[in-house]
């Protein structure tokens, strides 16, 4: 397998939108469980709650129009994901897609809301409280706005990019769109960490009604998937349970391994018999070298080349010139042990050749204040 020279970074992330951004000048579009703005030439995009990493200037504004093609891609990629999730909700996952300068070799990028669920613990992505909920305006998820956005995508201006929908019209040097775009859908559904290179230290604060305060470990549904193994061959979840002095009803996550870059850790997708874990095929793409945002929130083959299995649409590696849109059957595994309602069969992902293109992914993250 040949790798590309230049490495193409997407970011993934963390960041509040300000329930007062206003969106009344750009394009919207709803396919099934998702709403799409469309920011394009001169749409300005602004967010009191996150701040540009590259300076200080807090607004992006959109580089480019959208096409009806750029637009049909991403219909095929929000509609396919409709096909993967079943949920009873009626609130949508509200993402914003802007085009925007993103320097030499950066194709794009996805970022989260979060939001702490106080029944679980579990800090969960604006997808995952939009979709369960219920259709109850997000009841029980904290501080949750039904005003605000989801989601919000950062697609490179600059990037080389095929639009189309056939693998064989797709040219060497160009990136498939709707592939890039459905890969960073799957980190807004849930593909996604609260990891940083210190190990899990992302701090929530949660006030109760009854003016109760606790400081509760920001952890993801995917981050309490993790094991590793031990020194005697077994395996052992990387964060543990406890339960809140403060507040009985809600779950505290302690880690109980601590974290290192190079080490191997692998994912559960349920508990057998007798508690035993019953594992993955794919493990956590974890490099030697911490890669923020991209280490720890990908996906690769415990065996490193996958046997000639499917290559997973969520692993840190897409070929250009070559399409990839649909999860693989070990990633469905994933996904339902996340907690989602899957119903689709077993997708049948297309190769993965030559030429391959590494997607980092770079963490962005603030608090609200």
């Amino acid at each position: 397998m040949i790798y590309a020279k230049n490495y193409a970074r997407v970011a993934v992330g963390a960041f509040f939108f300000s329930a007062a951004s206003a969106f009344a000048a750009v394009e919207t579009a709803t396919y099934g469980n998702f709403e799409v703005t469309y920011y394009g030439n001169g749409d300005v995009f602004n967010s009191s709650y996150y701040v540009k990493s590259d300076s200080t200037n807090e607004k992006y504004s959109g580089a480019k129009d959208w096409t009806e093609e750029m637009k049909s891609s991403v219909a095929r990629s929000m509609n396919y994901w409709n096909s993967v999730v079943t949920t009873n909700a009626t609130e949508k996952v509200k993402v914003a897609f802007i085009w925007e300068d993103l320097g030499a070799g950066t194709l794009g990028g996805a970022t989260d809301v979060w939001y702490f669920d106080s029944a679980s613990g579990i800090t969960l992505s604006g997808a995952e409280a939009a979709l369960r909920g219920n259709g109850t305006s997000y009841s029980g998820y904290f501080g949750l706005s039904g005003s605000e956005k989801s989601a919000f995508v950062l697609l490179s201006k600059d990037a080389n990019f095929y639009f189309g929908e056939s693998e064989k019209e797709i040219k060497s040097e160009q990136y498939d769109f709707q592939s890039v775009l459905t890969h960073e859908i799957g980190h807004i559904m849930g593909f996604n960490t609260l990891c940083t290179s210190t190990g899990w230290s992302n701090k929530w604060q949660f006030n109760s009604t009854s003016g109760k305060t606790e400081i509760f470990t920001g952890v993801t549904t995917f981050d309490t998937l993790i094991v590793a193994e031990n020194t005697s061959g077994t395996f052992d979840e990387v964060l543990t349970q406890t339960v809140s002095s403060v507040f009985p009803n809600i779950k505290e996550y302690e880690t109980g391994d601590n974290y290192a870059p190079g080490k191997e850790y692998f994912l559960k997708t349920g508990e057998g018999e007798n508690g035993d874990l019953e594992l993955s095929t794919l493990k956590i793409y974890n490099p030697d070298e911490y890669s923020a945002g991209s280490s720890m929130a990908h996906v690769e083959y415990a065996d490193g080349d996958g046997n000639g299995k499917d290559e997973p649409l969520m692993s840190y590696a897409i070929a250009n010139g070559k399409i990839r849109r649909e999860l693989n059957a070990d990633e469905l595994d994933l996904m339902r042990a996340m907690g989602w309602s899957v119903a689709i069969p077993e997708p049948s992902a297309f190769s993965l050749l030559a030429g391959t293109l590494t997607l980092v992914f770079v963490a962005v993250r603030r608090r609200r204040k």
